[in-house]
């Protein structure tokens, strides 16, 4: 389909780099059909129109992302269907006013996948496995909690007569770690759209069982509808758009957030490879080559990062106040970059007086960094493992590298506790 093109663009816009920002993972539908995209844009406009991955919070970062980018022409998004349901879950305040639409690329519809060596031969077999089984025996997943692939998972089994919540939901970003997900047996279903699941079904992995619409996909003739398959008259279907932060003029693009990802992406697509995780099974060749070069630089950077210790050592005998002023404009500089506005800026001297006052008060500013930065994540899979093992801890020891991992873990913390008693009980001696 055509693209729109803002009118300024014959008046040599854009000039520079820009980005498109998709919030679900790499290597699913969304990613796909933004790269899609970009590419048309960028030979048509003549500047690199990078996809920038902004994952997390079931929609939430990528989405907020684009909404509140600078308006300077510069960003703009895939906003997929989460963005009418997120603030009904008190995730967010955004929803379809939050954005400048500028065009709807695709709706697809969900289907029905398994891993390929599952009992289940057809949509019916599963169905009734299904409901023959306890509620939260079988775990689905393909997108975040109360996403739309969540959502046809609930129509489905309510049109079957059960309960919403009969399948365990396994919240994921995407549709492209859903279905690593299942090809690994850690789900039993996902309801992502079939082209989303195309890779993992032509790699073997996976099989598609139906599809959640009124037609048969052309592209997949072999896949049946609930209507053909189970006599039921359910559909649902997941829309894509391009869109930019609110008020803004006109067509918005902007600069990557992770250049040596952009790159390595770039690279994939010259070489004729599918940056997605299929990359792996289809040219494990190109793995290796990528994992000894990652060897040979590490090597590389010894001498080289020996000769750049010894000399930064030299800027150490630069007098204070004149090294300090110049650290402060580039944090100043970095923060402004990062966010386009000032709002960087305040951020960062908002944490440095509060670094400053852990500091003067003896409290280490290390685990603060840790817990911002690794918070997030470390809260995600907790609650993923959570889900699958249906709340047992045990599930961290039962694997044997997981267990030696997590005694290794509990082994640090007791010595770290032991010594802060030893040094307290040496205190008060």
């Amino acid at each position: 389909m055509p693209l729109p093109v803002p009118a300024f663009a014959q008046a040599k816009y854009p000039n520079r780099p820009v980005t498109l920002v998709c919030p679900w993972g790499a290597g699913g539908g969304t990613d796909a059909t933004a790269r899609i995209v970009a590419a048309i844009l960028e030979k048509d406009l003549g500047q690199p129109f990078n996809v920038v991955n902004r994952t997390g919070g079931s929609g939430v970062v990528g989405h907020s992302a684009i909404a509140t980018a600078a308006p300077d022409g510069y960003t703009i998004g895939m906003i997929t269907v989460e963005i009418t349901m997120m603030h009904h879950q008190g995730l967010t305040d955004l929803n379809s006013t939050s954005y400048s639409p500028l065009a709807l690329m695709n709706v697809d519809p969900p289907g029905v996948q398994v891993n390929a060596t599952s009992p289940y031969k057809d949509v019916k077999a599963l169905a009734d496995a299904i409901k023959a089984a306890p509620a939260g025996k079988f775990k689905a997943s393909g997108t975040g909690q109360g996403g739309i692939w969540h959502l046809a998972l609930i129509g489905w089994l309510q049109a079957t007569g059960l309960k919403p919540d009969h399948v365990a939901w396994v919240p994921s970003n995407g549709a492209a770690p859903a279905m690593q997900d299942l090809a690994a047996g850690g789900i039993d279903i996902v309801t992502c759209s079939v082209p989303e699941a195309k890779a993992m079904i032509d790699a073997g992995k996976a099989k598609s069982l139906a599809v959640m619409a009124a037609q048969r996909n052309p592209a997949f003739k072999d896949v049946p509808t609930l209507n053909e398959a189970l006599g039921i008259n359910y559909s649902v279907g997941a829309w894509r758009g391009i869109a930019a932060p609110k008020g803004i003029p006109a067509l918005v693009f902007g600069i990557p957030g992770d250049s040596i990802t952009a790159i390595l992406i770039g690279v994939l697509y010259m070489k004729g490879m599918n940056p997605g995780p299929t990359v792996f099974l289809q040219n494990p060749q190109f793995i290796y080559a990528v994992f000894i070069i990652f060897i040979l630089a590490n090597l590389l950077m010894l001498p080289l990062g020996y000769a750049a210790i010894r000399g930064a050592r030299k800027l150490l005998t630069v007098p204070k106040n004149i090294l300090m002023p110049i650290i402060l404009l580039f944090c100043v500089v970095g923060s402004f970059a990062m966010t386009n506005s000032p709002y960087g800026i305040l951020l960062m001297l908002i944490f440095g007086v509060i670094g400053w006052l852990m500091e003067e008060n003896g409290i280490p500013v290390a685990p603060l960094i840790l817990g911002l930065v690794l918070g997030e994540l470390l809260e995600q899979s907790f609650m993923t493992s959570m889900i699958k093992s249906d709340g047992a801890f045990l599930v961290f020891f039962q694997r044997p590298i997981a267990g030696i991992l997590g005694a290794v873990t509990l082994a640090i913390w007791a010595m770290m506790l032991w010594r802060a008693f030893q040094r307290r009980t040496l205190a008060k001696a």
